[in-house]
């Protein structure tokens, strides 16, 4: 797995003391790499540091336009509504959790 984020630099740092980091290829963060979604390069950082194509990427993100931006790229994707009763996106395919991943 990957995780691409918009975040501060300092973000594998509170990985690794959360004892998460180890179940993470690679942590692609925008203040590092100099640019935030949706530009392609963060997806790209993502999958090509896993090895795999988009096709064979699930991209998962509580924004439905980042996530469609991710589908234009080639990659599968799906938004996380985190809010219980929140209108579910329209324009992407949507989860309410993420164990329905394994579903």
């Amino acid at each position: 797995m990957a995780v691409v984020s918009d975040s501060w630099p300092d973000l594998d740092d509170l990985f690794r003391r959360l004892g998460l980091r180890d179940y993470f290829v690679t942590l692609v963060i925008s203040a590092v790499l100099g640019c935030r979604k949706p530009d392609p390069r963060m997806y790209r950082a993502g999958s090509d540091a896993l090895g795999l194509a988009p096709a064979d990427c699930l991209f998962v993100d509580d924004d439905p336009d980042l996530v469609g931006a991710a589908i234009r790229l080639g990659y599968q994707g799906v938004t996380l509504v985190r809010e219980p009763g929140a209108e579910p996106p329209a324009a992407t395919p949507w989860i309410t959790s993420l164990r329905e991943l394994s579903q």
